[in-house]
């Protein structure tokens, strides 16, 4: 990839995705390669793919544990790209039981809580840090 070039890598990445529609290591490069072309738009629906592929594996095949936190983390992440507060928050609150990092989902749920003017629920959330680091 020459430095710089994210809309080649993207189509790169693409290319190779689609030659192993299966493997989950395609859709995770290009993933991150449509990321940083900075089309959060078709990030999203990438990693609506990702998940649905992952839904259709065996369980023995699936990702570990923090694998799935990474990728839920990473969706709270596209609709906070995308302004989206809200639908961010909502990801994390629903996806709570699957964060694995709680540190990092928690300073994300502060910061984006702030960021949406709820402050009782930015504190609370600051507090569980707080328990958390105990």
């Amino acid at each position: 990839m020459r430095l710089g070039d994210f809309p080649g890598h993207a189509d790169s990445r693409r290319r190779t995705m689609a030659a192993a529609p299966n493997n989950l290591q395609y859709w995770n490069a290009y993933l991150i390669a449509v990321y940083l072309t900075g089309d959060y738009e078709l990030a999203d629906k990438v990693l609506d793919s990702v998940m649905e592929i992952i839904d259709q594996l065996d369980p023995e095949k699936r990702p570990k544990a923090f694998e799935i936190c990474e990728l839920s983390l990473f969706r709270a992440h596209l609709h906070e790209k995308k302004g989206e507060i809200k639908k961010s928050i909502k990801t994390l609150e629903k996806k709570s039981k699957v964060i694995v990092d709680e540190v990092r989902g928690g300073e994300t749920l502060v910061r984006l809580y702030q960021q949406n003017n709820q402050a009782g629920k930015a504190m609370n959330a600051a507090n569980r840090l707080i328990e958390l680091n105990q």
